[in-house]
């Protein structure tokens, strides 16, 4: 997805969109989003993965926590650890979201069950 697209995006979309192309490539880039989720979701511990609330259908994770946590201390360490997180509060005005989202598309998939395991780790701590 790209928000503005030069000409020459523009020409590779229209032939895709030409000739079918476009189908094989949703099914292969679903493929490998699938086998993503499942790697990230296998490698998570089962007390995290029962914090998962929002997960089918993209690249993020939504890690719904209690409000007795304390989001920006999470935050701080999960950096620390060189784990990236977004967290839920930022999303919303007047109603704290105490979660984090985490997403799978921009680590190396050798990466993922490595972070996954620091993750589960740090939360854990907290939950």
């Amino acid at each position: 997805y790209t928000s503005h697209p030069n000409i020459l995006s523009q020409l590779i979309l229209l032939d895709y969109l030409k000739t079918n192309k476009i189908y094989d490539e949703i099914k292969n880039k679903n493929k490998i989003l699938n086998m993503r989720r499942k790697l990230f979701e296998d490698s998570l511990s089962p007390k995290t993965k029962e914090l998962i609330q929002h997960h089918k259908g993209g690249f993020y994770y939504w890690f719904k926590l209690p409000n007795s946590i304390n989001l920006n201390q999470l935050f701080i360490e999960l950096l620390k650890n060189k784990i990236l997180v977004i967290p839920g509060d930022i999303y919303f005005l007047n109603n704290k979201y105490n979660a984090i989202r985490v997403s799978i598309s921009s680590i190396n998939d050798n990466d993922i069950p490595i972070a996954t395991n620091k993750l589960s780790d740090i939360v854990e701590k907290y939950v």
